[in-house]
């Protein structure tokens, strides 16, 4: 009894031991500038890369490329890929695009993955006026290759058919107003069960049950001239059932993550501009013998110069608040990490007339002012915006139509 106590008294999520973990989320965003540049784009590339510690970087890679190739037919190709202490997701995702009316098109959906039991299939309806102004809406099943794929494995460790099959449904959209932007995107998955095929052994027979869903966005609205006032959220939530009933064991996993961000940006001129936003960020994950929360607060205040047209100068303010808990009592922090860190932070973002844009960010500890002078570095991060234009170009002269419109 002594040694589960003191598991679940020492119980951490591997990025618990991030000291800046709540700061760097924050950091590693796009800025709204380079979310609207990537929204209302056909074709581009984006990275977001940062130091979480002496071992790992976070990474995140947004790319997309839609091929004009007739009057009513467009290609596009969209690539995701995420290296968290989370999740490490690659994805890559095939469109072809058909008119049917206007501004309304209904898209075919391939994704397929190196594991094919992964590989998924679907369908979509989209309306786009422009690229500022749009809304896609999916339904993909997923896994559909995951029973065929295993058709020759024998009874066994290996063989996990599916009873009911997993189906997504998304939707993803921009709307844009002269006083007021909006962005939504959300994955609602279904109910799905999975079981072991091995009828020799009772000790490792299961049954699986599993869903997942996910859902952000950012509404901002301009109440005044130059002021503009708005707040991201993201809500995800997992869950995973699975019962040995030859040994009547259970484990279950629920994980809910969820934050909102508020914030305000004012822009005097043309070349200054003030960004004040605060995080609320609550993770939970309950298990079948404990419940593990980690409560966030992470402020951040930050003023941009533009000296001359390709460089922009970033210097503000870092503050988190964390506190973790299990069962709902407290429980001490990862190394002594404080409960409280503070630092400050430089940007050096460059903005290239070919659209091309660089960021490098450096990180300064805060917290004690002997220690920011002893080891000052507290985390650097990079972000790099490549714009993919020309192929829509090319695209149009292909097809010998009109310039195609962004």
């Amino acid at each position: 009894m002594l040694f589960i106590l003191l598991g679940v008294l020492a119980y951490a999520q591997p990025e618990d031991s991030v000291t800046y973990h709540g700061v760097d989320e924050l950091w590693w965003d796009y800025s709204r500038y380079w979310d609207e540049e990537y929204e209302t784009s056909l074709s581009a590339f984006r990275t977001s890369q940062g130091s979480y510690d002496m071992f790992y970087w976070f990474q995140h890679y947004d790319g997309k490329v839609e091929l004009p190739c007739l009057s009513f037919f467009n290609l596009r190709y969209t690539y995701h890929g995420r290296y968290n202490f989370e999740e490490q997701v690659v994805q890559h995702r095939v469109e072809p695009i058909f008119k049917i009316y206007k501004d309304f098109s209904v898209h075919a959906v391939i994704a397929p993955f190196y594991e094919k039991r992964y590989d998924e299939i679907g369908g979509g309806l989209s309306y786009r006026p422009s690229t500022r102004n749009w809304i896609y809406v999916y339904g993909i099943m997923q896994g559909f290759d995951h029973n065929n794929s295993m058709r020759h494995i024998l009874p066994g460790p290996d063989k996990d058919p599916y009873e009911i099959l997993p189906y997504r449904f998304e939707i993803d959209g921009r709307s844009e107003l002269p006083w007021m932007k909006a962005r939504l995107h959300a994955e609602l998955g279904t109910h799905s069960r999975q079981y072991l095929d091995w009828p020799d052994s009772s000790w490792e027979v299961w049954e699986r049950d599993h869903d997942r869903s996910i859902v952000s966005g950012r509404l901002e609205f301009q109440p005044l001239k130059d002021v503009w006032v708005g707040s991201k959220a993201y809500w995800k939530r997992e869950r995973e059932h699975t019962l040995w009933a030859e040994k009547d064991s259970v484990i279950a996993d629920t994980l809910h993550h969820r934050w909102i961000e508020p914030y305000i940006a004012w822009s005097p001129t043309e070349r200054l501009e003030l960004i004040v936003q605060h995080r609320i960020w609550r993770f939970d994950r309950g298990r079948d013998f404990l419940h593990y929360r980690r409560d966030f607060n992470v402020f951040s205040i930050k003023g941009l110069w533009r000296p001359a047209d390709f460089l922009v100068l970033h210097a503000g303010y870092q503050r988190q608040w964390r506190y973790r808990y299990v069962d709902g009592e407290p429980i001490d922090e990862v190394w002594n990490i404080p409960h409280q860190i503070s630092r400050l932070v430089f940007n050096g973002e460059f903005r290239f007339k070919s659209g091309l844009m660089f960021t490098i960010k450096e990180g300064i500890k805060a917290n004690e002012f002997a220690k920011t002078f002893h080891r000052f570095h507290a985390h650097t991060s990079v972000h790099i915006y490549i714009p993919l234009g020309f192929v829509n170009e090319v695209g149009n002269e292909s097809k010998g139509g009109d310039e195609y419109d962004e």
